[in-house]
């Protein structure tokens, strides 16, 4: 019996890794073949289900509807999986999952969608010389993520290497692969081969390659038929508040009055030598910090001062039999507490929060803002580390260790493990360090419409801005082409499907990483690519709404005027 209905064509790369994905779960999806051609994806009712009407789109049992390969992988994992080896709980784990599946869809596919617009759109006649040295790159850096790696995320298999493997080969067709120089991932591909589900990318593969066949590459008409079935489809053509610092009204609480007025002149470290020479509150102290108990704080309190004064009174000889225990026996632990106590003062101190990792970014950057205001909501702080990518500051031995795409923002978390992607970075943070599932819902499909958003920012939103921004900065374009307004048009008009009746871009009642990101980068290419308000109302809202998250402007602003400066100059 079907779980669901999948809506395809196995031409698709993204619909073959859902189709392993399913074979891999044991599990029996409908499976639901579009004619493309035949414009069946832009009827209105899979529109409806799918704004961005690409395959492969997912319709569950329950009526849970999903678009983008990752996302119905990762719900499929989490719905039906009898173990989480194909997508693990373990955040860790999971960030190196989800940084390679973000590396497919915002590397890896755009390129095969790039070239295959090309030669079916653009009469394209041959691949120009930029775009196979960024193949190429792409092809490095999957060759070091398997390093030492039986597969794209360690040594058990993925979803993460079947959005890799489908993509993969498919450019290989376009852009040889060569062995000598990526012998980690001709290794890697030989061994997929033995997956015992392997056919499920097989068969749609070998009629891909007899369609190819039927072409020469030189030819105008090169892919006219072989992926534009396949791939077209994939395109959308229309914090915690901190501890309060300690202060002579919080102590004065604890303490009691006498010690209290001294505090403003003398501070922590001034009482603590007092109660060391004097002796006389040391226990109250101890009392205080162990119980809270105030009766009994000020009955010591009283035992030791009347002892201070000198008598041979039953309480002064009490008072001092007290302070002589007090010394031998407790002394050491109160040292302690007293140490304790000053450290505690310094570290919630408004000017000394610790921090929880490390951050390596630069304010220019969308998805650096959009990691920051997730920390930012979580209450957590991220030591901010500046770097300089033209200075070659990310192309170091250090940090290509840390993330061999030498990319920002690259995260290294207190516990020594270290990450690239914002994305796979944010997710790490919710899971890890909030205290509530609202900016990265734990129910599955919400869960899936949150990373869907996700991987459109990978894919269509920061990519584009990419391929705008990026060249200005080099000083390699004097302006925006038809071609780019054209596709930011056609993004906008995208999210303001997503946005219809809804709030947030992933349908949820509040914020999550989603608008983090979507917002972070939309803002970016608005600068340069302004959107038409008259028919992009919901995004307006939505930008709007999005002002109003706390410590959203404050994060966004400097790189944006950033973007303005670079952009005009």
């Amino acid at each position: 019996m079907a779980v669901g209905k999948l809506y395809m064509i196995d031409l698709s790369p993204p619909v073959r890794a859902v189709l392993l994905t399913e074979k891999a779960l044991g599990i029996n999806l409908e499976h639901k073949e579009l004619n493309l051609l035949g414009g069946e994806h832009l009827k209105a009712d899979y529109v409806k289900m799918n704004p961005q009407h690409t395959v492969p789109s997912y319709m569950d049992q329950d009526g849970s509807v999903i678009g983008d390969s990752h996302a119905i992988m990762a719900y499929l994992v989490g719905k039906y999986g009898k173990d989480d080896s194909l997508y693990p709980k373990d955040l860790y784990s999971r960030s190196v999952v989800d940084q390679r599946l973000h590396f497919d869809s915002g590397s890896l596919f755009p390129l095969l969608k790039t070239c295959v617009l090309g030669f079916t759109r653009k009469g394209w006649t041959s691949i120009s010389d930029d775009i196979i040295e960024q193949v190429k790159t792409s092809y490095d850096f999957l060759n070091k993520f398997l390093q030492g790696e039986k597969f794209v995320a360690g040594p058990k298999v993925t979803i993460a290497d079947f959005s890799c493997l489908t993509s993969v080969t498919a450019l290989g067709l376009i852009i040889p692969l060569d062995e000598k120089l990526y012998p980690n991932i001709a290794s890697w591909l030989k061994r997929c081969e033995e997956w015992p589900f392997f056919s499920a990318h097989s068969e749609g593969f070998a009629k891909a390659k007899v369609v190819y066949g039927s072409f020469t590459k030189n030819s105008s008409k090169f892919f006219a038929v072989v992926l534009v079935c396949a791939v077209v489809a994939q395109v959308a053509v229309a914090k915690v508040t901190p501890p309060p610092t300690t202060t002579a009204g919080d102590f004065m609480a604890v303490v009691g009055p006498r010690d209290a007025a001294v505090v403003p002149q003398m501070g922590w470290l001034g009482l603590t030598v007092r109660g060391i020479l004097t002796g006389n509150n040391l226990v109250s102290w101890l009392l205080t910090i162990l119980f809270l108990n105030m009766p009994l704080v000020a009955l010591v309190d009283v035992l030791f001062t009347v002892s201070c004064v000198g008598g041979v009174s039953s309480i002064g000889v009490l008072g001092n039999i007290l302070w002589l225990l007090t010394q031998i026996i407790l002394g050491p632990l109160l040292w302690i507490l007293q140490l304790r106590s000053l450290l505690a003062n310094v570290i919630n101190s408004a000017d000394f929060i610790m921090a929880v990792g490390k951050l390596y970014m630069t304010d220019l950057s969308p998805p650096c803002r959009a990691v920051i205001l997730t920390a930012k909501s979580l209450g957590i702080e991220l030591e901010l580390i500046e770097t300089n990518i033209m200075a070659g500051e990310t192309a170091t031995p250090e940090f290509l260790k840390m993330n061999p795409a030498h990319a920002l923002p690259t995260y290294k978390d207190n516990d020594g493990t270290a990450m690239g992607d914002s994305h796979a970075i944010m997710a790490f943070l919710v899971g890890k360090y909030g205290k509530n599932d609202s900016l990265y819902p734990k129910d599955l499909a919400k869960r899936a419409a949150v990373d869907q958003r996700l991987h459109y920012d990978s894919g269509n939103v920061y990519s584009l801005h990419v391929s705008i921004v990026f060249p200005m900065w080099m000083r390699q374009s004097e302006g925006i082409s038809q071609r780019q307004l054209d596709s930011a048009k056609s993004m906008y008009n995208v999210l303001n499907t997503f946005l219809e009746g809804n709030t947030w871009i992933a349908k949820t009642a509040s914020p999550t990483i989603a608008d983090f990101s979507l917002a972070t980068s939309v803002n970016a290419i608005n600068v340069v690519a302004p959107m038409d308000k008259a028919t992009c109302g919901n995004v307006v809202a939505w930008l709007k709404r999005c002002d109003g998250i706390p410590h959203y402007q404050e994060v966004n602003k400097k790189g944006k005027i950033s973007t303005q400066v670079f952009s005009n100059a």
